[in-house]
C-alpha cells in the first residue's frame, strides 16, 4: 500500500518552511486533522494553460484612442463634480442626462 507523509530532510528546511510544519504538526494542527488536508490537497491537477499561451489569434487589450482617454477622463470629473453638489443641483443633472438620452435615442 502506498501512502503519502510530510517530510523534512534538514533542520533548516524545517525552519524555512516553519509554517507548513507548525500548521500540521503542532498539537492544535493534529487536534484539526491539519496534515490530512495537506497531504489531500497535494493531489489536486495542476490547472492547464491559459488558452491565450495557446491560441496566436486569441483576443489581446487594446489601447485605448485620444477619444476614448479624454471621454473617461471627462467621465470621472463628472462623477467627482456630483458627488460634491448638493441634491437640487443632481437632481437638475439627474433630469438633464434623462433628457440627453432620450435625445440620443431618438435621433440616432
Amino acid at each position: 500500500m502506498l501512502g503519502k507523509c510530510l517530510v523534512f530532510s534538514s533542520l533548516e528546511e524545517m525552519q524555512s518552511n516553519f509554517r507548513l510544519l507548525w500548521d500540521n504538526l503542532s498539537s492544535h494542527g493534529i487536534k484539526a486533522h491539519t496534515l490530512h488536508s495537506t497531504l489531500r490537497d497535494s493531489d489536486k491537477p495542476v490547472p492547464p494553460a491559459k488558452l491565450s499561451a495557446r491560441l496566436s489569434s486569441y483576443p489581446r487589450h487594446r489601447l485605448r484612442n485620444t477619444l476614448q482617454a479624454d471621454l473617461q477622463i471627462l467621465g470621472d470629473l463628472f462623477v467627482e463634480d456630483m458627488l460634491r453638489l448638493d441634491s437640487g443641483r443632481v437632481e437638475f443633472l439627474e433630469s438633464a442626462i434623462a433628457l440627453a438620452g432620450h435625445f440620443r435615442s431618438t435621433h440616432f
